[in-house]
This record gives structure tokens, sequence and C-alpha cells, in this order.
């Protein structure tokens, strides 16, 4: 996603600009955290997809989208 990149790209360029090692820790935190939302996110949607918890069990045997 756009936000993801803008995230990881804004993080760099502070990296770039203070060589000092607190900021670039804080920057990768940052990003850290962008993928682990995004993640989430994904797993969420994933989900919902095929109705299944999030642990990937199927809530209901017969689902469309999996036997197409």
């Amino acid at each position: 996603s756009n936000r993801l990149i803008a995230a990881v790209m804004g993080s760099l360029n502070m990296i770039t600009k203070t060589p000092s090692t607190h900021l670039i820790n804080e920057s990768f935190e940052g990003v850290h955290q962008t993928f682990d939302r995004v993640a989430v996110q994904a797993n969420q949607r994933y989900a919902a997809m095929f109705k299944t918890d999030l642990k990937g069990v199927k809530k209901e045997e017969n689902n469309d989208a999996v036997n197409r």
C-alpha cells in the first residue's frame, strides 16, 4: 500500500538526514509498527473473505470461495 511505502521512505529520509543512533532506532521502530499494522489488516481481510477466525479454522464447511 502507498502508506506503507511512504512510511518506509520517510524513515529512510530521517536516517540519512540525522546520523544519530537514537533516531535510526526510532525510525526502524516506526517501520516495524507499520508492517505489523498492515499484517493485521491483511489477516483480518483474509479471514473475512474466507469466513474463518484468525486461527484459520473454517467456520463454514461449504464455502464457495474455497471450493471454486
